[in-house]
C-alpha cells in the first residue's frame, strides 16, 4: 500500500513538473509571437511617423531646416 501511494505522489509530481513546463512554453510562445508583431507593426509605422515628424519640422522651421544651424562668421577686415 505504501509503495502504491509513493507511486502516486512520483506520478503526481510528474504531472504537475511536466504542466508547469508547458506552461511556460505556452508562455515562451506567446511572447515571441507579441513581440513579432510588435517588432512588423514598429516596420510599418516607421516611415509614416518619419514622415509626419519632417512635416512638421518644416512647418516649424521653414524649408531649410535640414541644413542645420545657421552659423555666421565676421571676417576681418
Amino acid at each position: 500500500m505504501e509503495r502504491i501511494k509513493m507511486t502516486c505522489a512520483a506520478l503526481l509530481m510528474a504531472a504537475v513538473g511536466l504542466a508547469g513546463l508547458g506552461f511556460g512554453l505556452v508562455a515562451l510562445l506567446v511572447t515571441a509571437v507579441i513581440g513579432a508583431v510588435a517588432m512588423l507593426a514598429a516596420r510599418i509605422a516607421a516611415p509614416v511617423l518619419l514622415k509626419r515628424a519632417e512635416a512638421q519640422m518644416q512647418a516649424m522651421h521653414g524649408a531649410g531646416w535640414r541644413d542645420g544651424p545657421v552659423i555666421r562668421v565676421r571676417m576681418p577686415q
